[in-house]
């Protein structure tokens, strides 16, 4: 299995923009990051951002 390589908060905040999120507020994403990590905010929230099964939420948002 290859090894993930660390991704910075602005290369994890650019990947969702990538996939259809919307952050309107960085520096409220960034602190978000700080306090828990990617997957615990992105899975701990997946409801809120999947649509159905096969289909992800597009323009999906995080704001203050």
């Amino acid at each position: 299995m290859k090894d993930k390589v660390f991704k910075t908060y602005r290369e994890q905040r650019d990947l969702l923009i990538d996939r259809g999120m919307i952050i309107d507020h960085p520096r409220f994403f960034t602190n978000c990051l700080q306090q828990d990590d990617y997957y615990t905010i992105i899975n701990g929230y997946k409801k809120y951002f999947i649509a159905s099964i096969n289909h992800r939420a597009h323009g999906s948002v995080i704001s203050s």
